[in-house]
């Protein structure tokens, strides 16, 4: 087998079922199974995935494990050459996973994603540099969205991407290596859900994987399909989920000084959209600020 394409579900059921058509209707290179592993659903998600597609097999928790929980409930299943981490809320192009798993393939990559591209077709950004201190902060401060100059420097968040090596990958849709998972095992569960993905990366780098990304195969991602507030949801997980990763690889005192950064910042976005006139952006920084 080549290929294991876990796919984790939360009270998304329409949802899942295109991404599976998307998957099951087309003809593939590649050999494949799928695991919708189902994270305590409320809805028709797991009668739906029986009905529909008996080819899949399902994994049912009792409860919300959240994305790494979730995820390494199938990974568990994995004795394939590769597995794909892939959201219910995505919708897979045409060759995407033959030429995924190529590209792993032929650059040696441990890990890698390709191209996300919003509901309308335009690019989403799914990749960056690891979240060192420089990176964090030309992202947070916006300088790596000046033009020309903006590329030119580090940054968590990478809008001009160009194929190759990265530093990470979203967990959106993650092709691992199964050589990454017996080396460095499962995905890290006191992350609930954001910034596991990254984490990942990071301990693959330092055990010698590289993290790739291509623009050869494409994948839409319709994006917070199962949360009620999307972008306060992404805003707080990402930055809770970096403050544990500074404590985790570089102490309580990084960990208490990225935090502080994380304010500064936050309260300065909060204001520089209330004047602009963006009052909803500007109340959902509030709301991050006083949640941290």
């Amino acid at each position: 087998m080549d290929l294991t394409l876990i796919i984790v579900n939360y009270n998304t059921a329409d949802l899942l079922k295109d991404c599976l058509n998307s998957i099951c209707k087309k003809k593939w290179g590649v050999s494949w199974q799928i695991w919708v592993v189902d994270n305590g659903s409320s809805d028709d998600s797991v009668k739906m995935v029986k009905k529909n597609f008996p080819q899949v097999s399902i994994i049912q928790s009792s409860k919300n494990l959240g994305f790494a929980g979730g995820n390494n409930l199938g990974l568990k299943k994995v004795t394939s050459k590769y597995a794909l981490l892939l959201n219910s809320d995505t919708i897979i192009g045409d060759q995407a996973l033959d030429n995924l798993i190529e590209f792993a393939t032929e650059g040696g990559y441990g890990i890698c994603s390709c191209r996300l591209l919003n509901q309308d077709g335009t690019p989403q950004p799914n990749t960056g540099d690891l979240p060192y201190p420089l990176a964090i902060f030309f992202w947070l401060s916006g300088l790596d969205d000046l033009p020309f100059f903006g590329s030119l420097w580090p940054s968590f968040h990478k809008k001009d991407i160009k194929e190759g090596e990265v530093g990470w990958v979203a967990g959106t849709a993650m092709l691992i290596s199964k050589s990454v998972l017996d080396k460095i095992g499962l995905l890290d569960e006191a992350l609930f859900m954001y910034a596991e993905d990254t984490d990942f990366c990071l301990r693959a780098t330092k055990a010698g994987f590289k993290i790739g990304w291509t623009k050869k195969a494409q994948i839409t991602h319709l994006g917070g399909g199962s949360l009620k507030d999307p972008s306060f949801n992404q805003w707080l997980g990402e930055f809770r989920g970096l403050i544990y990763i500074y404590e985790k690889y570089f102490g309580a005192l990084a960990s208490y000084l990225i935090k502080m950064l994380f304010y500064i910042f936050i309260a300065a976005r909060m204001v520089v959209f209330f004047i602009l006139g963006k009052f909803r952006v500007s109340k959902t920084y509030a709301k991050v600020l006083f949640s941290i």
